[in-house]
């Protein structure tokens, strides 16, 4: 295959790669930017027009969520978790990764599957699992009281 030839069929390999990322990227920011446009919206206005821009913003909404549900908390807890989860799993892998490079032993495998399949498995698959241990533990409903 010429030169010429493979630089044109690189240049159609990125042209298609764009197109699917920026299809998926769309299908990614859609759900968030059609969420925020529809929070402004009162309960009669988003019944009748859930696609449609807001006639006028209701801020009030959101003063609404804050006050009546705990929303502060809640985003306080969820930043607190989203901190400290990575960063207990990087110092727990960290750690494994030293032993079990550095050292020959018994159960050495069995370690490492116990520190790899978390890894294998999708976020989505686990994400029930995390909530009933962190509901278990109180986390969702206060972490600080």
């Amino acid at each position: 295959m010429s030169k010429a030839k493979r630089i044109v069929a690189h240049k159609k390999y990125l042209i298609v790669t764009c197109v699917i990322f920026s299809i998926y990227a769309v299908a990614l920011i859609f759900p968030e930017l059609w969420l925020l446009v529809n929070s402004f919206k009162d309960y009669i206005e988003f019944s009748n027009t859930p696609w449609g821009l807001p006639q006028k913003i209701q801020w009030s909404n959101y003063s609404f969520i804050f006050d009546n549900f705990a929303m502060g908390e809640a985003f306080i807890n969820s930043i607190i978790l989203c901190v400290a989860c990575p960063t207990a799993g990087m110092i727990s892998t960290t750690f494994a990764a030293y032993a079990l490079s550095k050292f020959e032993f018994r159960g050495k495998k069995v370690l490492y599957f116990i520190h790899i399949i978390p890894m294998l498995v999708a976020i989505t698959g686990s994400s029930s699992t995390m909530y009933m241990f962190f509901n278990d533990l109180e986390y969702t409903t206060r972490l600080f009281q």
